[in-house]
C-alpha cells in the first residue's frame, strides 16, 4: 500500500511537471507572436526572430533535458499539441513573409528607426539635420496673465509643444528698480511709472522644455544612458504694458522674425567682416527697427557662432594670430586625456618688450575667464615708465605645476633673453613657486605687496583664535602692517614689530 500511494504521487508530481513545462511553451510561443507584430521595420523583425529562435533552442533544451529525466506522461496530447504547433508555425512564416514586404516597401519612404532610442528623447546632433516645422505665431496681447495661460494651452496643444516658466520677476522688484533709477530718485510714486501692485508678476520668461540649462548632480557613482537635453533656443517674455488708454495688458516683447529680408544683407555685411556700427546703420536705414547696439552684437556673435564650432573657432584665431606675423609665436598643450591643456600666445611687440626690459616680470591668473572655466595667465614686463606692459598670455586648464610648467616652457622658447629676468613677482596665491624657481633659477620670487597686505588684513579681521579686536586696535593694528612691509631698515621693521606685539596683547587682554 505504501509502494502504490508513493507510484501515485511521483505520477502526480510528473503530470504537474509536464504542465507547467506547456505553459511556459506557449507563453514563450505569444511572446515571440508579440514581437514579430509589433516590430515595424526590417532590421527590428529579424532582431525579433533571432529572439524567437533563441527562445525556442532555450525550450527545446529544457523539454529535452526534462523528458531524459523522467519518462513521457500523455503521448497523443502530445502528440496533437506538436502539430498544431507546427500548423501554427507555416502560418507564422507566410504571416511574417508578407510583413517583410510590406517592411521594405515603408522602408523605400522613410528611414529605418533605431531601436536602442525608442522611448528616449533624442539629443540635439540628432535632429539638428531634420527639416524644422514651422508653427504659427503665437497671440501678442493678452488681457491678463490668466488669459495668457488659457491662449498658451491652446496653443502647447495645437502646435504640440511643451512651454514651462524658466523666470519670473515680480512687480514689487520691479517697482523698486525704478525708484533706484538716477533719473527718478526723490521724485513721488505719482511721477514714477509704477507697475500696479495687484497685478503681479511684471514679467515671465517662457522656454521649452528642452532648453533647460545643464545641471550637474550627479554623483558618478551610475552613468545615465537617457539624454533628455536638446539643447533648444526657444525663449518667449511675456510682460505688463501700459496701453495709450491707460489699462495694463500682457504683451510678447522682442519679437523675432524667422525670414526677415534684411538677414541675406546682414550675413554678407558679416561675411565682409564688417564693424557693428555698419550692421546697425544698414538695418536702421532699412527698416524701422528699433534696435540696439547690443541687439546687432547679439546678432553678429550669433551668425558666426552658427558658422564655427567653438574648437574651429579656436583653431581659426590661431591659425590667423600665427599669419599675421612672422615674429608671433603660439603653442597649444594637450594634457594625457587629449583635452587642451594651455594655450600660449606671444606676438613680436611682446617679444620686443621683453627683450628692452627683461629684469622684473609679473604673473597673475584671472578665474573663469570664459565659459569652460579656463584661467588667464598674464605675465607683465616693467617698462622704463614704471608701467606694465605684457609679454604673454595663456589660458591655463587648471593651475597646476603641469600647466604652469607648459606656459613658461613657452616663455622660454619665444624669448632668447629669459635668462636675462632677475626678479618674478607674484601674488600670495600662486602655489607653483617651486616650478617658477626650476625653470628660471635665476630669478628671485617676491610676493606682491598689494596682495600679502591684504591677505593679513582679512586674516587679522576674520580671525576669532584670540578672540575679537576692537575697530581702533584694527586700525593701528593696520598701520603697523603698513610700516613693517615698506621698511627700508631692520631696525624699522623690528621698532614696527615691537608695536604689532604690542596692539596684539592689547587686544587679547
Amino acid at each position: 500500500m505504501a509502494r502504490t500511494h508513493k507510484t501515485a504521487q511521483i505520477k502526480a508530481q510528473m503530470a504537474e511537471k509536464a504542465r507547467i513545462e506547456e505553459e511556459e511553451a506557449r507563453r514563450r510561443e505569444e511572446a515571440r507572436i508579440a514581437d514579430l507584430d509589433s516590430a515595424r521595420t526590417r532590421s527590428e523583425k529579424a532582431g525579433a526572430l533571432v529572439r524567437a529562435c533563441e527562445r525556442q533552442n532555450v525550450g527545446s533544451t529544457d523539454s529535452s533535458t526534462s523528458g531524459a529525466k523522467a519518462p513521457v506522461v500523455n503521448k497523443e496530447p502530445d502528440a496533437k499539441e506538436s502539430a498544431e504547433d507546427e500548423a501554427d508555425k507555416e502560418e507564422d512564416e507566410d504571416k511574417e513573409e508578407n510583413e517583410e514586404e510590406e517592411a521594405e516597401g515603408e522602408l523605400e519612404e522613410k528611414p529605418p528607426a533605431s531601436r536602442d532610442t525608442k522611448g528616449k528623447k533624442r539629443t540635439f546632433s540628432d535632429v539638428e539635420d531634420e527639416e524644422l516645422v514651422r508653427v504659427s505665431a503665437f497671440k501678442k496681447e493678452h488681457d491678463s496673465w490668466a488669459s495668457l495661460e488659457v491662449s498658451l494651452r491652446e496653443y502647447m496643444n495645437t502646435t504640440h509643444q511643451k512651454i514651462v516658466i524658466k523666470e519670473v520677476i515680480h512687480t514689487a522688484r520691479r517697482n523698486a528698480a525704478l525708484r533706484s533709477q538716477v533719473r527718478f530718485k526723490g521724485r513721488p510714486d505719482s511721477e514714477i511709472p509704477l507697475v500696479p501692485a495687484e497685478l503681479e508678476p511684471y514679467q515671465r520668461k517662457y522656454i521649452c522644455t528642452h532648453g533647460w540649462s545643464e545641471r550637474e548632480r550627479s554623483t558618478e557613482k551610475r552613468t545615465s544612458q537617457a539624454l533628455r537635453r536638446t539643447d533648444c533656443p526657444f525663449q518667449m517674455l511675456a510682460q505688463l504694458t501700459k496701453k495709450t488708454d491707460g489699462s495694463w495688458c500682457v504683451s510678447i516683447k522682442r519679437e523675432v522674425s524667422a525670414d526677415s529680408p534684411l538677414m541675406p544683407g546682414v550675413e554678407l555685411l558679416v561675411e565682409a567682416q564688417a564693424g557693428t556700427s555698419s550692421v546697425y546703420d544698414y538695418i536702421r536705414s532699412n527698416s524701422n527697427h528699433c534696435v540696439t547696439m547690443d541687439d546687432v552684437r547679439s546678432m553678429i556673435s550669433r551668425l558666426r557662432s552658427v558658422e564655427l564650432s567653438d574648437n574651429d573657432a579656436v583653431s581659426e584665431m590661431i591659425v590667423e594670430f600665427n599669419l599675421e606675423s612672422s615674429k608671433n609665436v603660439s603653442t597649444v598643450n594637450e594634457n594625457a586625456r587629449g583635452d587642451t591643456g594651455v594655450i600660449s600666445f606671444t606676438s613680436g611687440h611682446m617679444r620686443a618688450m621683453l627683450d628692452s626690459f627683461p629684469e622684473v616680470i609679473q604673473l597673475d591668473c584671472t578665474h573663469k575667464a570664459n565659459q569652460y572655466n579656463y584661467q588667464l595667465l598674464s605675465m607683465v614686463a616693467m617698462d622704463q615708465y614704471g608701467q606694465g606692459q605684457p609679454i604673454q598670455y595663456s589660458l591655463l586648464e587648471t593651475n597646476s605645476d603641469w600647466n604652469m610648467a607648459k606656459a613658461l616652457d613657452h616663455f622660454k622658447r619665444a624669448n632668447e633673453r629669459w635668462k636675462s629676468v632677475r626678479i618674478v613677482i607674484v601674488d600670495k596665491a600662486m602655489k607653483e613657486i617651486d616650478v617658477i624657481r626650476q625653470k628660471l633659477p635665476e630669478a628671485r620670487i617676491l610676493l606682491c605687496h598689494f596682495h600679502v597686505i591684504k591677505w593679513l588684513h582679512n586674516t587679522i579681521r576674520n580671525s576669532r583664535k584670540f578672540g575679537v579686536y576692537e575697530e581702533e586696535v584694527l586700525v593701528q593694528m593696520r598701520h603697523n602692517i603698513n610700516n613693517m612691509t615698506y621698511a627700508r631698515t631692520v631696525a624699522d621693521y623690528e621698532k614696527y614689530r615691537g608695536e604689532f606685539e604690542h596692539l596684539w596683547h592689547v587686544g587679547v587682554g
